[in-house]
């Protein structure tokens, strides 16, 4: 009995893990098929946007009265044509919320937008951001 119920558990998983999938395939002309979404990026690359972002930060607008690590989620929109909106900052030190808005405003380069279809879209980037108060 033990083996035939080990008999059909086999049976029964290789058709759960023989099912088939499709994935995004890129057509004959070696373009990416329609329907994915190509995220927006920052002209030299996110890691570059992230060392900005560091550089023009200013700490000295900064309340450490808490020591340790202060930490900040920003969350922009990059439009249609790159430039950024909406800018949403979540963090328990309020200074640094303030600071983490005034440096995206300040950053003028525009970023290349989402593309969705070929088509420039609208799309939400989040960026976080850690200070250590000593």
């Amino acid at each position: 009995m033990k083996k035939h119920m080990i008999f059909f558990a086999l049976i029964f998983t290789s058709f759960i893990f023989g099912q088939n999938t499709t994935s995004p395939t890129v057509n004959g002309q070696g373009r990416k098929s329609p329907d994915e979404l190509i995220p927006a990026k920052f002209p030299e690359g996110n890691k570059v946007f992230a060392t900005l972002l560091s550089s023009k930060f200013t700490v000295t607008n900064i309340d450490c009265s808490v020591t340790g690590i202060q930490k900040t989620l920003i969350e922009f929109v990059v439009e249609k044509d790159g430039s950024i909106n909406a800018i949403k900052t979540f963090g328990s030190n309020e200074s640094l919320n303030k600071e983490a808005v005034r440096t995206i405003k300040s950053i003028v380069q525009k970023w290349t937008p989402a593309t969705l279809n070929g088509e420039n879209v609208r799309s939400k980037y989040t960026q976080p951001f850690s200070l250590v108060c000593q």
